[in-house]
């Protein structure tokens, strides 16, 4: 059995060397370098191979990339393939971290939605012989145009992780908004809510808004508050349609006490419908789903916002996609989502944590 040194479990705070990998396996400095660089032909048992992984993976060593691909000849970079920058920003600060402490440089690339342009941008990466590749992957992106791209990317010797939906047969780093909207609605059920007015957006241009709103149902339905259809507002995009919609639901008559917002993109609308609806609608809450700091709101109404850890799921990402490279290893992690009740001198701050 490995053994590993005190202290050096998970992630390390110092830089962690060979030599420290080569301790933990219980090999020479030499043998660890060749199992972990020298490819299929360095001449080094499988089961030792394997023990020398594990110990990398567990420390959270990477090799010098930039002298790697100096010897390998490939080149000392890290693509992050997005299909929209709006939503990209975070995870490319994680990403980036991660290769720069590894010697890499990032290079970000787009691709549009429909037209084939992911499979040729994962063709280019390949072309270009990068160490490591991470694709932000929305729900309505085609995984088998993913896979064929990411199968090619990991023949030419490059790692790959996904980060949002898995792809069948890749490391990836699952997104958090089914898990993190479910432990928002738990919070907004434990506060007494009982009708949400669920706000969906445009779920063309984000389907994983629809995701986050099934979510959120789920757990009203799960309490015996059934959510019908006439709480969901889809559709609708401009400031002005979300503004209209959820102050005409609000005034409906229909007794909703929270509205749900599936994108904070759209909180600005809804808070001020909320705030314009009148007196007789002081009580009613706002929730919502935070993906950025792309905006900012009328806090006042807010009894909590789950907020995904974006600049992590692209570091978690960054690092699977460098440690598996060569070891045919598929290692699933999840995006956490962190719970942020209401401000301090809101209506809802006395509001606890389910």
């Amino acid at each position: 059995m490995m053994s590993v040194p005190s202290g050096t479990v998970g992630r390390v705070s110092g830089r962690v060397t060979l030599d420290d990998v080569a301790k933990a396996a219980g090999v020479s400095q030499a043998t660890a370098s060749r199992a972990l660089n020298g490819g299929p032909d360095a001449h080094v048992r499988a089961r030792m191979r394997e023990r020398v992984v594990a110990a990398a993976a567990t420390l959270g060593y990477f090799p010098n990339e930039a002298a790697r691909a100096t010897a390998t000849g490939t080149a000392a970079l890290v693509g992050l393939v997005v299909s929209t920058l709006a939503t990209a920003d975070d995870v490319y600060a994680g990403v980036a971290r991660v290769a720069a402490d590894a010697g890499l440089t990032t290079v970000s690339m787009m691709f549009d939605d429909g037209d084939g342009s992911l499979l040729d941008q994962l063709r280019r990466l390949q072309r270009q012989q990068v160490s490591a590749v991470v694709v932000i992957a929305d729900c309505d992106v085609a995984a088998p145009e993913i896979a064929v791209g990411l199968s090619a990317l990991v023949e030419s010797g490059a790692g790959v992780c996904v980060v949002g939906c898995p792809v069948e047969g890749f490391s990836c780093v699952e997104g958090a908004s089914s898990a993190g909207t479910e432990k928002l609605a738990g919070h907004a059920v434990g506060r007494g809510f009982r009708r949400p007015l669920l706000l969906a957006g445009d779920l063309a241009s984000r389907p994983e808004r629809g995701v986050r709103v099934d979510a959120f149902r789920r757990v009203f339905d799960e309490c015996g508050c059934l959510v019908d259809d006439t709480a969901v507002i889809a559709n609708v995009s401009s400031f002005a349609e979300v503004y209209t919609a959820t102050l005409g639901a609000l005034q409906s008559g229909a007794g909703f006490d929270i509205v749900f917002v599936a994108d904070d993109e759209l909180m600005g609308a809804v808070t001020s419908a909320v705030r314009d609806a009148g007196p007789e609608h002081r009580d009613v809450g706002v929730a919502a789903y935070v993906v950025g700091d792309r905006v900012t709101w009328d806090e006042s109404r807010v009894v909590a916002t789950v907020r995904a850890d974006r600049v992590g799921a692209g570091r978690d990402a960054a690092e699977l996609a460098l440690a598996g490279r060569g070891t045919g290893r598929v290692v699933r992690r999840r995006e956490q989502a962190r719970l942020v009740v209401g401000v301090a001198n809101g209506p809802f701050a006395d509001a606890a944590i389910c």
